[in-house]
């Protein structure tokens, strides 16, 4: 009877120790976590590439935070311009064309993360005016060639609209379609016109990042 004690003695204070070790082996494989990842910033986006002057613009910047230490805050500066901004959004206008920078710093307390980008803000093209033949002008050939002048002052590509009609004004039928897509040269050729007709026409000029410029339109009468 005492060997029997024994053997149940020495095997319980086993189980005893063994469970206290293996307790202490679960508290050090869950160790306390820290903030030890910075931010990351996935995407950073404008809404429009090119603006114009005075076009307020949405620049979004998307990060997450890896160890999930706490939220985060989002810092935007621009080097000119207006800004306004709500976390990981803002909104951006400038009223001159140039270059320039914006930046959104995102921190969760401890560390930080950096991004920019570079907006180029150019102006339209200068509205079409100047046209041959002249606005109003009377006893013009059936066979004449329109020509208009128009620039851009940044130098960028100019690429012009023609529109032509017998009817008069914007959504009236006259300017809704151009008889002339994308030209690259000041002039278009219409063909033989109707001989004493009324024709109303007009240019809209873009440039190469989509600046398009206002409506030019003019008027003549084709000779009998």
């Amino acid at each position: 009877m005492q060997k029997i004690s024994a053997a149940v003695l020495i095997l319980l204070t086993g189980f005893m120790f063994w469970g206290c070790e293996r307790a202490q082996e679960v508290s050090v494989i869950a160790p306390e976590t820290d903030n030890i990842y910075p931010p990351e910033i996935l995407f950073f986006t404008l809404e429009y590439q090119y603006p114009q002057p005075y076009d307020w613009t949405s620049i979004s910047c998307i990060a997450r935070d890896l160890d999930n230490y706490g939220p985060l805050y989002y810092y935007w500066n621009a080097d000119a311009g207006n800004l306004s901004s709500y976390y990981e959004e803002a909104r951006w206008q400038v009223n001159y064309p140039g270059v320039f920078w914006l930046k959104c710093t995102v921190s969760d307390g401890k560390y930080s993360a950096i991004d920019s980008l570079q907006i180029t803000v150019g102006a339209a093209p200068i509205t079409p005016h100047n046209p041959a033949p002249a606005n109003n002008e009377l006893n013009v050939s059936v066979n004449i060639n329109l020509y208009w002048e128009c620039s851009d002052l940044e130098g960028d590509s100019i690429y012009y609209n023609v529109y032509l009609n017998t009817e008069y004004g914007y959504g009236y039928g006259g300017f809704e379609n151009p008889v002339a897509y994308n030209l690259i040269m000041p002039n278009f050729d219409p063909g033989e016109l109707e001989p004493n007709t009324v024709y109303y026409w007009g240019v809209e000029a873009r440039d190469q990042y989509g600046h398009t410029s206002g409506m030019s339109y003019w008027t003549f009468t084709t000779a009998f």
